[in-house]
């Protein structure tokens, strides 16, 4: 009877450890598989406060000067572009002034050169100036008028007295062709009476007296025929001679004005130049709200007080501005930080069990380390977390704040738990292998 009572208690027993060991089996199995496929997230947790996006804006001049006007004092609100300052530019007006009246008569005188190199009969001031109606321009342009009115008198008279000589050698050259005409009519004539005269002579029914005589008459012609062949090539040559001297006129005339043209570009250029400076010199000199916002720290309270170069002047803090998360990156996390990472942001001013993480992405990651002034050697990277605005607006009964702390949660690649448990030995194991 105890046997039988102790065999089944060893078999029960057995059961049981079988049971036991089978349950084990499939619990560390099951912590194996969920440690090896389970994805579980991971994140860099780095300290931060809220900033506004647009950091106050300090006013400084870079040239300095006298005060001559005061437009703002400490609290005002300003738009972008209202005026704060204004500096006396007496001295930067006056050289202004002398080089834009430069420029309008150079550029005058270059549409008078253009309206010459095109040998054109009227030119007009240069549209920009044109529309500026200022009388002092209208005498620029009577001016340069009158002078290439002179100009071009003077080239006409010159070609008109060179074209009333061609026409005098025109005229001389048409009579020395009809005279040289009526020499060769009377030439054919003379000729042949000499050889009838000559015939009649051998054979004794005409004097040599005669012949000789028509002989001669007949070289006078030959004679007379050469010196007026000869004055109608001289007549011609003098017509050629003219009629090139007014294409070398023309052409002089449009060479001068071309030259001329160039060296006043080149001044024009010139002026162009030294004018951006005091163009830049004089917009400078009222000061004006690169930003909307409150003016603040005001330095300048006395008209015509001196205002040293570089010096500060006032403050804007902008008013309407997004906000941004600033936060500290370890130097050990920081190759695991990219743009456009998602994060979630605690607000720690906050009751954590009633307010929920915001959601945000990286917008920038400094690409050098600074130093911690808080914690001295410490080194971190800056980064800017821009936070979801929808879900903020959603989120009524929270204000937020420049200067509020939070903590943010940049979400990194997903790992198993056996990644977790392994990655530090396979870390130190490579290192190990690199070593000598």
């Amino acid at each position: 009877m105890t046997g039988l009572v102790s065999a089944e208690y060893h078999h029960d027993f057995g059961r049981i450890v079988l049971k036991g060991m089978l349950v084990c089996i499939l619990f560390v199995g099951g912590f194996l598989a969920w440690a090896t496929f389970a994805p579980l997230g991971s994140a860099v947790v780095a300290p931060g406060v809220v900033k506004i996006w647009t950091n106050r804006k300090t006013i400084q001049h870079l040239d300095g000067g006298i005060v001559r006007a005061i437009y703002v004092s400490d609290g005002s609100t300003v738009k972008r572009g209202d005026p704060l300052i204004l500096l006396e530019d007496t001295t930067t007006s006056a050289a202004l002034n002398i080089l834009t009246d430069q420029l309008d008569a150079l550029s005058v005188q270059e549409q008078r050169l253009l309206a010459e190199r095109g040998m054109m009969d009227h030119f007009a001031p240069p549209e920009e100036l044109a529309a500026r109606k200022d009388p002092r321009l209208t005498a620029l342009y009577q001016s340069e008028l009158s002078l290439f009115k002179a100009r071009r008198k003077n080239l006409n008279d010159q070609i008109k007295l060179l074209s009333d000589g061609i026409t005098q050698s025109k005229v001389a050259a048409a009579s020395v062709r009809s005279e040289i005409e009526a020499i060769n009519e009377g030439l054919s004539y003379t000729d042949d009476v000499v050889k009838t005269i000559a015939a009649m002579a051998k054979k004794g029914f005409a004097e040599r007296t005669s012949l000789l005589q028509k002989k001669e008459a007949l070289a006078e012609k030959k004679e007379r025929l050469h010196s007026q062949t000869a004055e109608l090539a001289n007549l011609q040559k003098q017509i050629t001679e003219q009629e090139l001297r007014i294409i070398a006129l023309r052409n002089s005339y449009m060479e001068e004005a071309e030259t001329n043209r160039k060296k006043t570009h080149e001044q024009i250029l010139e002026i162009e130049e030294r004018l951006r400076p005091a163009r830049r010199a004089q917009e400078r000199s009222l000061l004006t709200a690169p930003i909307s916002g409150q003016v603040m720290a005001l330095a300048v309270n006395t008209i015509g007080g001196v205002i040293r170069p570089g010096d500060s002047l006032l403050d804007i803090v902008p008013q309407e501005n997004d906000l941004v998360v600033e936060v500290k990156i370890g130097n050990r996390d920081i190759d695991n930080i990219y743009l456009g990472q998602s994060a979630e942001v605690q607000l720690n001013a906050f009751n954590r069990r009633t307010i929920p993480l915001v959601d945000g992405w990286v917008t920038y990651v400094a690409g050098d380390t600074q130093e911690d002034p808080s914690a001295p050697g410490a080194l971190y990277f800056m980064s800017h977390i821009q936070l979801d605005q929808p879900q903020l607006e959603r989120m009524t009964d929270i204000t937020l704040s420049p200067g509020m702390p939070v903590t943010a949660f940049i979400k990194t690649r997903t790992r198993t738990f056996l990644d977790y448990l392994i990655s530090p030995i396979t870390d130190h194991w490579r290192q190990a292998l690199r070593e000598e």
